[in-house]
């Protein structure tokens, strides 16, 4: 196999991941009634629209799309030739059976590793959620 055909294999590999960690997470917080949204959010919402308080629920709704918005802005500044480079490197590490250095590469770039099974970049899929508890009057 030559070089660009590992390094597409490499790749591929890490957007799948992606997804997958990116679909896990989300049948993990979502309700089957409520589609894609959280039990909280969705209850919130719900409130809001039984309460016919428009203000309410377009705060609640505008707070998610700024939250959706940034995470995707923080993924995909880390979407660059430096960051596939040393997942490439953390992945080799990873191979040779040396996780503590692939996870602190995984550290230095913000991903969860081994530690949680799959990656997930933090603040995507395994850091702070946003406080979707807040009741709406």
């Amino acid at each position: 196999m030559n070089k660009k055909m590992k390094l597409f294999a490499v790749m591929l590999s890490v957007l799948a991941t992606t997804a997958l960690v990116s679909g896990i997470t989300l049948a993990a917080t979502t309700n089957s009634k409520s589609g894609d949204l959280p039990p909280p959010l969705h209850r919130n919402l719900k409130n809001d629209i039984a309460n016919n308080d428009y203000n309410a629920w377009s705060q609640e709704m505008t707070r998610q799309v700024t939250d959706l918005r940034q995470r995707a802005t923080d993924l995909e500044s880390k979407i660059n030739q430096a960051t596939f480079d040393k997942l490439k490197q953390a992945h080799e590490l990873m191979q040779s059976g040396d996780r503590t250095g692939a996870q602190q590469i995984f550290d230095e770039l913000g991903i969860g590793g081994p530690r949680h099974g799959l990656m997930g970049f933090k603040g995507h899929f395994h850091g702070p959620k946003p406080d979707i508890t807040t009741q709406s009057n």
